[in-house]
């Protein structure tokens, strides 16, 4: 795969952050030019989400049914324009609409850019460009915080939709001359509802789909954490300031783009299930001495920062190969597959991470702990698939 291709899907998968990214500056002069309160606009941010994974979850078997590229191709033209109307829109429920439109099309395209890498490579080429599309996804959000605040003092927050525009429009260029239809196995008497619901009823019976989205969510489980309450514990518990934590924050996403390199290069050699055999052991190794110094000598911005960084690389080539690896375990339902496993990480991620605050009043050492009994679970789930493999196979 050429790097502008990957470069094109990976700003593709990144639709959703990015856009989410991107008008968190504008929180002050959306209040002003709707004239609704800080709470309202907030409401902006969770719409959103849920849009994503509405998208999500409807986009992958819509594809499995119609084909890939038709989906990418509307999917795109409707996020171009629910980003163009927000340039104009005057009222804020509308405002909130639109955005939520919008999620949803970025939501269906980024499970549409899982399939399509699925659709084309074996499962370790799969895991290599999933990691190579999340590098320039992560790159993207990484600048877009930097880039939407430069807009909006600029131009005015109705320049943060039009770089949208421009973005999706550009890849959608692209995919229209470049990417072809990966899904042509659409039988003639093809019925959607009926087809879903046995596509659905493979992904439960099928105890490896079963394994690797257990993996996927119990790694997003963590992630999520670290995203929804690292802020608290580094402002709150360590006393930093909030530009010392954006520092730590960007250096949070240069772990994550550096996880995904390493994994590029591992997977070729390894393949996804040793991989797999080395990264999930070693996250539950890396959280148990970390609980076990946090209990034993209590908690320092530096200790803390060093085992967090050490705990989110083999977590998220965790999280990679095994989205990679249940993609492949239905080639014929990738789409499918990739709903219900980004719909699941990211709901329950989503919901776990969310919570953590009220432990968090309880314990500065809630997080930590959190982290641990992720990477413990994901350990078991491994120990317990590796047993019945090895009975399977005496």
């Amino acid at each position: 795969m050429s790097n502008v291709r990957i470069i094109v899907l990976g700003l593709m998968a990144g639709f959703a952050s990015f856009s989410i990214d991107l008008f968190q500056p504008a929180g002050v002069s959306l209040a002003e030019t709707f004239n609704v309160d800080a709470a309202s606009v907030s409401l902006n941010v969770s719409l959103f989400l849920i849009g994503i994974a509405i998208g999500q979850f409807v986009g992958g078997p819509i594809s499995d049914f119609l084909g890939r590229r038709r989906l990418l191709l509307v999917s795109t033209v409707f996020f171009c324009c629910t980003n163009l109307a927000l340039m104009w829109v005057d009222g804020f429920e509308v405002y909130l609409g639109l955005r939520l439109l919008s999620a949803v099309c970025a939501g269906m395209v980024s499970v549409l850019v899982d399939a399509i890498i699925a659709d084309e490579n074996d499962a370790s080429g799969t895991a290599r460009l999933l990691s190579s599309t999340t590098i320039v996804a992560i790159a993207a959000r990484l600048l877009s915080p930097v880039l939407g605040a430069y807009l909006v003092v600029q131009f005015g927050w109705q320049a943060l939709p039009l770089i949208c525009v421009v973005i999706a429009m550009g890849c959608g260029v692209y995919a229209w001359r470049h990417i072809a239809e990966t899904h042509h196995n659409r039988p003639e008497d093809a019925h959607f509802v009926r087809d879903t619901t046995l596509r659905y009823g493979k992904i439960v019976s099928n105890p490896q789909t079963r394994a690797y989205v257990g993996y996927e969510v119990f790694s997003s489980i963590g992630l999520f954490s670290i995203v929804s309450d690292a802020a608290y514990t580094y402002v709150e518990g360590f006393g930093l300031s909030t530009l010392e934590f954006g520092y730590f924050y960007s250096l949070f996403s240069l772990v994550l783009i550096v996880a995904a390199f390493i994994n590029t290069r591992l997977v070729r050699r390894m393949g996804v299930d040793d991989l797999l055999r080395i990264s999930i052991p070693l996250a539950a190794l890396v959280t148990s001495v970390f609980a076990l110094c946090v209990a034993t000598f209590g908690l320092s911005v530096e200790v803390f920062s060093i085992m967090l960084f050490a705990y989110v690389l083999p977590m998220m080539m965790t999280r990679l190969n095994a989205l990679a690896g249940a993609l492949k375990t239905l080639p014929e339902d990738a789409g499918t597959v990739s709903a219900v496993s980004n719909t699941l990480s990211f709901g329950v991620g989503g919901i776990v991470g969310s919570q953590i605050g009220g432990l968090l009043e309880y314990s500065d050492n809630a997080l930590v702990f959190l982290l641990c009994a992720s990477a413990i679970m994901n350990l078991g789930l491994f120990g317990y698939v590796e047993s019945r493999r090895r009975v399977a196979a005496t």
